[in-house]
């Protein structure tokens, strides 16, 4: 079997493996502990540089602005404003083993935030009220947001 394959449109010459990768790694938690302990006390925190005002989230440990590493944190409310959402049916591999969902942005007190949403699509609307709750994923077992209406 011939290896080496040629793409019909440019001609260039490109190799095919489909033996799977398994990837571990690990992040730097770095200054984000408040962050990290928020999500096990279902608390979302977004941070804020104390020489610009630039808020951020995902939080950062220093300004991507200013450079400033002077940060406070901001506890977001719980109840915020569904921004836009899809549903997906397309799901990558590491998700092929549940059923569709749909994904969202809410902003919570100004603050953007990307999560699951539990709801009908049909029920959804722009600009209706929700409520954030952060939840441990099976079999993953990794925090996740779950948005639900109000």
């Amino acid at each position: 079997m011939d290896y080496i394959k040629v793409d019909n449109k440019t001609g260039g010459k490109y190799i095919e493996d489909y033996r799977k990768l398994t990837l571990e790694y690990s992040i730097s938690v770095g200054g984000l502990e408040k962050y990290f302990e928020g999500l096990k006390n279902g608390v979302l925190y977004a941070s804020k540089c104390k020489s610009c005002g630039s808020i951020y989230y995902p939080p950062r440990s220093s300004c991507g602005k200013c450079g400033s590493s002077d940060i406070v944190w901001i506890e977001l409310g719980k109840e915020g404003t569904l921004l836009t959402f899809t549903e997906i049916n397309v799901k990558p591999a590491t998700h092929s083993h549940y059923d569709d969902y749909i994904i969202g942005i809410g902003s919570f007190n100004g603050v953007k935030v990307l999560g699951l949403v539990e709801a009908k699509y049909d029920e959804l609307k722009i600009g209706m009220k929700i409520r954030y709750e952060i939840v441990v994923r099976e079999p993953e077992n990794y925090y996740i947001i779950v948005f639900t209406p109000i």
